[in-house]
């Protein structure tokens, strides 16, 4: 009887310690704020959520947005349009290099975003067999953004 206890505590100890495994991690950003200009250096402590990968293109003079989300031990959601928006930039071509300058100036900036009720951060990271965070597409017609995204420890 007691050996049955005492297996049923080490087996639920381990299951207990599998899903709470993440570690909590001390995330340092450069402050983006909503009119693009950069502020202060922050220090945060945060959990990984997962990733982000967006896909850009220039449709009848307006920027598209495509996003896909991949959580943890989980598998990339379907894309989804993010929006549309008046482009910033006459070209793709420019639109590129301009992201790719403000990631190449600030590559630790960061906004502060709220996913399904949570405060999350979203940082440029440089995925496996790339060497920036930022890449053509195959075609050429479009570029992909990558992200890693954290949850706020408050």
């Amino acid at each position: 009887m007691r050996r049955k206890y005492l297996l049923l505590f080490l087996f639920g100890g381990i299951a207990i310690n599998t899903v709470f495994a993440q570690q909590l991690e001390r995330i340092t950003y450069e402050e983006m704020r909503s009119d693009n200009s950069f502020g202060r250096t922050v220090t945060v402590d945060a959990y990984f959520l997962g990733w982000s990968q967006q896909e850009v293109f220039l449709e009848d003079g307006t920027q598209v947005i495509y996003e896909s989300f991949c959580p943890v031990n989980g598998e990339w959601s379907d894309w989804e349009l993010l929006g549309r928006m008046p482009t910033f930039a006459p070209t793709l071509r420019l639109a590129f290099d301009w992201t790719q300058r403000d990631y190449n100036s600030h590559p630790k900036a960061a906004k502060i975003l709220y996913f399904n009720g949570m405060q999350t951060i979203r940082l440029l990271s440089i995925p496996n067999k790339q060497t920036s965070p930022i890449w053509w597409s195959q075609s050429g017609k479009s570029f992909y953004i990558f992200y890693k995204i954290y949850v706020l420890n408050l």
